[in-house]
């Protein structure tokens, strides 16, 4: 059977959004395997010309007839994609999720559902909210997909939960990354990397990826490395322009803040690199991830150091840091913690180094796209 894929999130680059990632790197694998593959988004400016290949939406403001308007948008370009698939892949839920679940489930479509950020938009979450009707509606439609995605242990605990005794197949397994991409490099072209992005070969690096807004903990790290009596740079990869129309969320303090908070406790030590096309280069290059947010699914970030080979050290992160794909992990309760693995693999390359390759090898067999790739199949079909 030749399979054609429609996926569906909130938003792809180059709005700034995990789930939209995931959208945009699995698509571009599935058309590397020569695969029909469509993306349906939303965007909240006049959409600029795409290709084929993906539709964009236009969100309104709010009110009863934009919101008409919308759906009404939404319906006429959404149903005839779907009449042409035959998978139909939702990422994350979004505004009408309820509407693709339905119009694929009365045309016969194989669904599949991947929650992404934990109590926001897992099961429990998403038929818990709301009104009862509402609460009911969503309880009864997730009921209709085909496969969940969950891709941390706790979606898939929270999903049994709730489907006690369900037909719905679940497959528990991180969201894929592109492990030729992310990579480990040999010294000498670490050395030749470093020299291009004008960054000295003489510290260690310590790497953070993700825009600088309040959940992602950015203000602990900040005091915590303050505190280190070593040699480090550290770099952030995430958003800085707080004006920047394709950053959506209403953020622009938490960016303001963290900027001149971090250059405040770390002075030259700390590189705010904005968003990059290329982030690979930096995993390539670093010594150490760092992760204190209060709250994601499973973020990509992670699985882009694992296979970059970079140790990673984290706040501990439900349904992740009991999970034995991420025992070759740091997780901590507190920055107290948090500091001494940091000191800890910074006086130690060795370590960090055997951490690396075991860290690649699990990346390698467990997160690769075509490894999700073939589990999404054996589990639709």
């Amino acid at each position: 059977m030749k399979h054609h894929w429609l996926i569906f999130t909130s938003f792809l680059p180059p709005f700034r959004a995990g789930a939209g990632e995931n959208a945009q790197n699995f698509a571009g694998f599935l058309r590397s395997i020569n695969k029909e593959v469509r993306t349906i988004s939303f965007t909240n400016y006049k959409p600029e010309e795409t290709n084929h290949y993906d539709i964009r939406i236009r969100l309104r403001k709010k009110g009863v007839i934009n919101n008409a308007l919308f759906k009404i948008s939404f319906i006429i370009k959404a149903l005839p994609a779907i009449y042409k698939t035959n998978i139909v892949y939702i990422i994350g839920s979004f505004s009408n999720f309820l509407i693709v679940i339905f119009i694929s489930w009365i045309l016969n479509k194989k669904i599949i559902f991947s929650s992404t950020l934990l109590n926001a938009d897992d099961v429990e979450s998403l038929t818990s909210a709301g009104s009862y009707i509402k609460r009911k509606l969503r309880y009864n439609l997730l009921g209709k997909i085909s496969l969940y995605i969950a891709i941390n242990k706790e979606f898939e605990k929270r999903w049994i939960d709730k489907y006690k005794n369900h037909k719905t197949k679940i497959l528990t397994t991180p969201q894929g990354v592109d492990i030729q991409k992310y990579s480990p490099l040999v010294a000498k072209n670490k050395l030749h990397v470093k020299s291009c992005l004008g960054i000295s070969n003489k510290v260690p690096i310590i790497l953070s990826v993700g825009n600088l807004t309040l959940r992602k903990g950015y203000d602990k790290i900040f005091r915590v490395l303050s505190s280190i009596k070593k040699d480090f740079i550290y770099i952030i990869l995430g958003e800085l322009d707080s004006s920047s129309k394709f950053y959506f969320w209403n953020k622009n303090n938490d960016i303001t803040d963290h900027h001149m908070g971090g250059k405040k406790l770390l002075g030259d030590k700390i590189l705010f690199m904005g968003y990059q096309n290329n982030p690979h280069y930096f995993y390539q290059i670093a010594d150490i991830f760092l992760s204190f947010s209060q709250q994601e699914g499973l973020p990509n970030s992670f699985l882009e150091a694992m296979s970059s080979g970079v140790p990673i050290i984290s706040r501990k992160m439900e349904g992740v840091d009991n999970w034995p794909l991420f025992d070759n992990a740091y997780f901590c309760e507190e920055t107290n913690d948090f500091k001494r693995q940091i000191e800890k693999l910074l006086d130690s390359q060795a370590e960090r180094e055997t951490i690396g390759v075991k860290s690649r090898m699990i990346a390698v067999e467990s997160f690769s796209f075509e490894r999700l790739y073939n589990k999404i199949i054996e589990g639709l079909y």
